[in-house]
């Protein structure tokens, strides 16, 4: 299922737009296993972290129907997994923001996004994070949440959100 930059899994309930995740997954070097639904995406996962293959990424929209995707990544932290993960979302409130790096997203995209925006997403996320199953942090390795508090500080998080001109999308980073 991997290649040699690994996988990314994807959660979208619209097929358009799992289409488009699929493709900037692929184009970014990465084989894809995209599902409908958070539970499909979990089931699958289970399978991947027995056979000792995790994902290198999972995004997921964050509403869907059944799970939605800041509960998706509750599971993967209950299960002690930590995977990067980034949430895409066409309500990007600050309330869902907030709730979602507080959890542990890397980055949460704001529909509509070009596939160029992916790309550049999964290529900055899945590459910087070492895949792990047990949870450490990301940047320095350390055992515990990721990042750990030592790291907390120097943690780049690109959010992208829609900009005035329709269909485009502008990064900002977040400390």
């Amino acid at each position: 299922m991997t290649d040699a930059r690994g996988s990314v899994f994807i959660a979208e309930d619209d097929a358009s737009m799992r289409k488009l995740l699929v493709h900037a997954a692929r184009r970014a070097g990465f084989s894809t296993a995209a599902f409908a639904t958070a539970d499909g995406l979990l089931a699958r996962l289970r399978h991947a972290l027995d056979a000792g293959e995790p994902p290198s990424l999972i995004m997921s929209d964050h509403r869907m129907p059944g799970r939605l995707g800041l509960e998706m990544i509750e599971v993967l932290r209950a299960w002690g997994v930590d995977i990067p993960f980034v949430l895409i979302t066409a309500f990007p409130d600050h309330d869902l923001l907030d709730r979602a790096y507080r959890s542990g997203v890397l980055a949460v995209l704001g529909k509509p996004i070009s596939v160029d925006d992916v790309v550049r997403t999964i290529t900055l996320f899945a590459a910087r994070a070492p895949q792990t199953t047990a949870r450490q942090c990301w940047v320095c390795g350390a055992p515990g949440s990721s990042p750990c508090e030592h790291c907390e500080p120097t943690r780049e998080l690109a959010t992208v959100t829609p900009s005035p001109s329709a269909g485009t999308t502008r990064a900002t980073r977040r400390r």
